[in-house]
């Protein structure tokens, strides 16, 4: 099974909108990021394999790439 989602983020009073894309394959989500905001541009490193979303609902939130 394959799905894709995406979701625009409008921010705010910061003006960085992001467009944030989700494929889910074989268990996994693997993300794409457009966007020019410095803090959201770290996170493809944070998650470049993926995530199994069960793993990431079971972590804690100070470790949990996504929150």
């Amino acid at each position: 099974m394959c799905a894709n989602v995406s979701m625009c983020v409008d921010p705010g009073v910061c003006k960085f909108k992001t467009k944030i894309t989700t494929t889910y394959d074989d268990g996994v989500v693997h993300f794409e990021f457009v966007t020019e905001c410095p803090h959201v541009k770290k996170l493809p490193e944070l998650i470049k394999d993926g995530l199994d979303p069960f793993e990431a609902l079971k972590m804690p939130f100070s470790t949990n790439p996504v929150y």
